[in-house]
C-alpha cells in the first residue's frame, strides 16, 4: 500500500447516463429514521421543542429478543440489566477507597479555570490528561468544563454551565494488577453471561464513567464498531441521541468529536430518556449522543457512575446495511475503517482482498458474474434461495470464507483474563455461528431468513451515500500524498469498498503511482471533474455519460 492509491469504480455510470438523479424510492436510497424504526414513528424533525421520543424498553429479555433487537440496529434499555451485579449501587467513594492508585481522564479539562489542588497531570503515554482517583475533589466538587461553541443545544439548558465528567479505562489502561482486581467484582449482565464470547469481551473491554450531578458529555460518536453497552451503576443519566445524518457527499462530513455537531445546526435528536441505576442502555455504531447527571433527578452532591463496554455479537447487520452509505461516509469508514475491515465480508462472504476489482466498463458484468456464481455455490438446493443452513455450510468450507471461521484472538496485551482451551473452542463456536446469521441479515431484505435472487434485484447494491452520489460512486478517498483535514472532510485510501449484495463490490483498483508531483496533477484533474459533478448534483441532475472509470481517482 506504500505506492498505491484507491479510486471508486463508476459503476452505475452507464445505468444513469439519462442524467437524472434516483428517484426517492430507488433501490439506492436509505429510508428515514422513521420509516425504518416503528419507535420514530411520531417523531418530526428539526421541531422546536425537538419531539424525541422515549426509548424502547424491555425487561427478562431474552437471547432470542435480544439478537432481534440487535440486528435491526434498534437503540434500546434493558430495565432489569443489573440484577446480580455486585457493583450495583457504588457510588464513587467506592472506588476512590479501593482503588486509590488508579488515574482518569479529566474530560474537558480546562486548564485555566481548574487549580493544582485538582492534580491533573498530563500522561505522556495516553496523551490525555488524568487525574488521581486518591484526590477526593472529583467525587464531591464539580470542575467546570471547557466551553465548546453552541453549548446552548445540551439538554442542560437553564442550568448553563457543564460540569466535567471522569472516565477510568480500566480496559486499557491501568496496570494488570488493578484490572483484575477491578475483575473480580465485575460481571457482565444476565442477557450476555450466556455467551462465552460475549461473557469475555465484556469482561476485558469495561470503562467507568464518574459524573456529579450537573455533569455530563456533549454529542459525539463513539468509533466503535460493535454495539456498545452502558450499565448505570449508581445515580440517573439522562440521554439524548441521533443516528448520524444523511449527507450527500463526503464535503458536508463533520467532526463528530464531542460538541463539534452543535455548529453545523445538524443536532436533532430522536430520543430522549433517562436511565437509571440497574438499567442498561444498548446501541449500535453510528449514534451520536449527548447526556447528562439532571440535578432534578440526583440528590444534591451524588457522584454517579456507569460501566460501558462492547460485545461481540450479534451485530447490527440488518441496520449496517440499510443505512451503510452514511456510515462509508462518517468516521466510521476514515477513522476506524469498519466498512472495511470488519463488515466487508458479510457483503463479498469472503476474505477481505479476495475479490479482485476491475475497472468499467467490465466492473458491472463482472460484479454481476461473481454475485451468480457465488449464489449458484451457496444453493446446494437449486431452488434459487441461499438459506441459513446452506449459507451455513459454505461458510464453514468455502477457501475463500476463512473470516468465518477465524475465532476470537484473546492476545492482547491489556487482555487480563487467561482464556481456557474450551473456552476458546466455544468462542469460535458462537462467532462462527454469529458469522453465519449476520451474514444472512446483511443481504435479507425481507426478513424469511433467506436470500433469493428476486430479493437481490430489489436490494441490489448500496455504492452511496445516496440520491445522486449513489449512482457514481463514493468518491471521497484521498491520497497519502495530500493532507486531509482531521475527522471529516477526508477518509483514507483503501484497496476495497463493497456492497451489501453477495459478489458485488463498489469497485476499487489499484494505482501504481510513485511520482508525487504527477500524482497531485491528476488529484487536481479529478477535483476539476468532481466540482463540476457537483454542480451537477446541486441542481438535482447531472451528466455521467463522460465519466469512466478512470477519470476519477479521489475526492474529499
Amino acid at each position: 500500500m506504500t505506492t498505491r492509491f484507491a479510486a471508486v469504480a463508476l459503476l452505475l455510470a452507464a445505468a444513469f447516463a439519462d442524467e437524472s438523479c434516483a428517484a426517492d424510492e430507488s433501490d439506492l436510497h436509505e429510508p428515514t429514521v422513521q420509516q425504518y424504526f416503528s419507535a420514530l414513528h411520531d417523531y418530526v424533525e428539526g421541531e422546536s421543542p425537538p419531539t424525541a421520543q422515549q426509548i424502547v424498553r424491555v425487561r427478562d429479555v431474552s437471547p432470542a429478543a435480544f439478537d432481534e433487537l440487535v440486528r435491526h440496529g434498534t437503540p434500546f434499555v434493558v430495565e432489569d440489566a443489573g440484577r446480580g451485579l455486585p457493583l450495583v449501587g457504588r457510588a464513587c467513594e467506592f472506588y476512590h477507597e479501593r482503588w486509590p492508585n488508579g488515574t482518569m481522564r479529566a474530560e474537558y479539562y480546562d486548564k485555566a479555570n481548574t487549580g493544582a489542588e485538582w492534580q491533573v497531570f498530563w500522561d505522556d503515554v495516553e496523551h490525555d490528561n488524568k487525574m488521581p482517583l486518591s484526590n477526593t475533589l472529583w467525587a464531591t466538587t464539580a470542575r467546570p468544563a471547557r466551553p465548546r461553541k453552541d453549548m446552548s443545544q445540551h439538554m442542560m439548558g437553564e442550568y448553563g454551565a457543564l460540569s466535567g465528567p471522569y472516565i477510568w479505562h480500566v480496559k486499557d489502561q491501568e496496570p494488570m494488577a488493578t484490572k483484575r482486581s477491578v475483575q473480580q467484582l465485575w460481571a457482565p449482565p444476565y442477557f450476555l453471561a450466556g455467551s462465552t464470547i460475549n461473557a469475555w469481551e465484556s469482561f476485558e473491554s469495561f470503562e467507568f464513567w464518574f459524573s456529579l450531578a450537573g455533569g455530563g458529555t456533549m454529542a459525539h460518536a463513539d468509533a466503535y464498531c460493535e454495539m456498545t453497552i452502558s450499565i448505570q451503576l449508581s445515580g440517573a443519566k439522562r440521554w439524548r441521541l441521533m443516528m448520524l445524518p444523511q449527507i450527500d457527499n463526503a464535503s458536508e462530513a463533520f467532526d463528530t468529536h464531542d460538541g463539534n455537531i452543535y455548529p453545523t445546526g445538524r443536532w436533532r435528536p430522536e430520543y430522549e430518556f433517562v436511565v437509571r441505576a440497574g438499567e442498561a442502555f444498548v446501541f449500535p455504531p453510528g449514534y451520536m449522543h449527548e447526556t447528562y447527571v439532571h440535578p432534578d433527578d440526583n440528590p444534591p452532591g451524588e457522584c454517579t457512575v456507569a460501566t460501558t463496554f462492547q460485545f461481540a455479537a450479534p451485530h447490527a447487520t440488518r441496520y449496517l446495511s440499510t443505512f451503510y452509505p452514511r456510515f462509508a461516509m462518517s468516521h466510521l469508514m476514515h477513522e476506524e475503517r469498519c466498512p472495511l475491515q470488519r463488515w466487508s465480508s458479510w457483503a463479498t462472504l469472503r476474505d477481505g482482498g479476495s475479490v479482485r476489482p476491475q475497472p468499467a466498463p467490465a466492473a458491472t458484468a463482472a460484479a454481476a458474474a461473481d454475485a451468480a456464481a457465488l449464489m449458484k455455490a451457496i444453493d446446494a438446493d437449486g431452488d434459487g434461495a441461499a438459506s441459513l443452513d446452506e449459507l451455513r455450510a459454505y461458510l464453514k468450507a468455502a477457501p475463500t470464507a476463512k473470516w468465518a471461521r477465524r475465532g476470537a484472538w484473546t492476545g492482547g496485551d491489556h487482555h487480563a483474563r487467561a482464556v481456557s482451551a474450551d473456552d476458546l473452542a466455544a468462542m469460535g463456536s458462537e462467532l462462527f455461528e454469529a458469522a453465519v446469521g449476520n451474514a444472512l441479515a446483511f443481504h435479507d431484505a425481507d426478513r424469511d431468513g433467506s436470500v433469493s435472487e428476486a430479493e437481490k434485484k430489489t436490494r441490489d447494491v448500496k455504492k452511496g451515500p445516496h440520491d445522486c452520489y449513489c449512482e457514481v460512486g463514493f468518491n471521497c478517498w484521498q491520497s497519502k500524498y495530500l493532507k486531509p483535514p482531521a475527522h471529516g472532510l477526508q477518509g483514507t485510501f483503501e484497496r476495497e469498498f463493497f456492497t451489501n449484495t453477495p459478489g458485488e463490490l463498489a469497485l476499487v483498483w489499484q494505482l501504481g503511482e510513485n511520482d508525487k508531483e504527477r500524482l497531485k496533477q491528476r488529484m487536481r484533474k479529478n477535483e476539476e471533474a468532481m466540482a463540476k459533478l457537483d454542480v451537477g448534483v446541486a441542481a438535482k441532475r447531472m451528466d455521467v455519460s463522460r465519466l469512466t472509470s478512470a477519470s476519477v481517482i479521489g475526492r474529499h
